[in-house]
C-alpha cells in the first residue's frame, strides 16, 4: 500500500514539474531588441497625417504641418521580425529650432503600423503592431548631406499587438534625398 502512494505521489510531483517547466517556455519575457525601417518617404502633404492617434499632434497648428509618409516600408530585425511596414509622420515646422531654412530641427509625431514574421519552421508566426515615434528631424548643415532623425518609440495600446507585446526605446536614423533609415532599440516585452 506504502509503495503504491510513494509512486502515486512521485507521478504527481514529475506530473506538476513538467507542468511547471511548460510554463516557463511560455512565459512573458523582456528583452533588449534592435530593427530597422528603411524605405523612401514621400513628399509632404500639407496637414497633420490624421485626425486621430499620434500622428494627429501638431501643437502649433495645422497650418504649420505636413504628413509625410513611407508607403512599402522595409522592416529587418529581431524587434519586429521580417516584413513590411507603413510610416506616416506629421512634421510641425513650427517648432523649428531655428529659424533660419537647412539649418533646423522640427518635432515629428509618427506611426509605424508594422506586419511581420518571427520565428522559422513550425515556430514561424505572424506578428502585427504599430509604433509611435516621438521625433526630431534635423537638417544637415552642409548641402546635400544626410539629415539625422533622432527620437523615440512605444508600442501602441491600440491597436493590440497581435501577438500581446510593449516596450519603449530609441530611434536614431537618416535621411539622405527621399531614403529613410530608422533604427530601433528597446526593451520589449514579448
Amino acid at each position: 500500500m506504502y509503495k503504491r502512494v510513494l509512486i502515486i505521489g512521485g507521478v504527481v510531483v514529475a506530473l506538476a514539474a513538467g507542468l511547471v517547466l511548460a510554463q516557463e517556455g511560455d512565459a512573458v519575457k523582456t528583452k533588449v531588441l534592435s530593427g530597422t525601417i528603411t524605405g523612401a518617404i514621400s513628399s509632404p502633404v500639407a496637414g497633420a497625417c490624421s485626425v486621430l492617434g499620434f500622428t494627429a499632434i501638431c501643437p502649433s497648428g495645422p497650418a504649420n504641418c505636413s504628413c509625410v509618409t513611407m508607403a512599402a516600408a522595409k522592416v529587418t530585425g529581431n524587434l519586429a521580425g521580417k516584413g513590411v511596414g507603413v510610416v506616416n509622420i506629421t512634421v510641425d515646422s513650427g517648432t523649428a529650432t531655428s529659424g533660419i531654412g537647412g539649418s533646423t530641427c522640427q518635432a515629428g509625431f509618427g506611426v509605424a503600423s508594422l506586419t511581420t514574421t518571427l520565428g522559422a519552421g513550425k515556430n514561424k508566426f505572424v506578428k502585427t503592431e504599430s509604433l509611435n515615434l516621438l521625433l526630431s528631424l534635423c537638417s544637415n548643415i552642409t548641402p546635400n548631406g544626410t539629415n539625422a532623425i533622432v527620437g523615440g518609440f512605444g508600442i501602441a495600446a491600440a491597436p493590440a499587438p497581435s501577438p500581446s507585446a510593449s516596450g519603449w526605446g530609441t530611434v536614431d536614423g537618416s535621411q539622405r534625398a527621399s531614403d529613410v533609415v530608422l533604427k530601433l532599440k528597446g526593451s520589449i516585452t514579448q
